[in-house]
């Protein structure tokens, strides 16, 4: 199903100099997805899975897992949930920034960019789930 560009997980790529950011997977979840969001997190393969892969980004040196928004569980989960963490995200997103590398002024830029964000394309993946 095509969903409007705000309701479909990416990647993106920011550049301010003297840092360059690579990224991927939703910054906002929408209303409309959140409860999908919600029920992936705690069912037990889905949930296994993107604990796995938050896991798995996070060990590599520089990414980060962002999207935490709300102080507690939302009502109706239960706060001793492995996942109890993600629940509180309004958003999940990875990646990682930088100083601008010296392939940036050459066509290994390309090459650089996929190899920051093959780590991400799991999360990728396990967002289009959702939609």
């Amino acid at each position: 199903m095509l969903r409007p560009k705000m309701e479909a997980p990416g990647f993106y790529f920011h550049l301010e100099p003297p840092d360059i950011v690579l990224g991927g997977g939703m910054y906002m979840i929408t209303d409309t997805l959140l409860g999908r969001f919600r029920k992936a997190v705690v069912e037990p393969k889905r949930g296994r899975e993107i604990a796995k892969i938050v896991t798995a980004i996070r060990s590599r040196p520089g990414f980060t897992v962002e999207g935490l928004h709300y102080k507690r569980v939302p009502a109706g989960y239960d706060p001793a949930h492995p996942n109890a963490e993600l629940l509180k995200h309004s958003g999940l997103y990875g990646g990682v920034e930088a100083k601008i590398p010296e392939e940036f002024f050459t066509a290994a830029l390309v090459d650089y960019c996929f190899e920051r964000y093959a780590p991400l394309a799991p999360l990728y993946r396990w967002l289009t789930k959702l939609i």
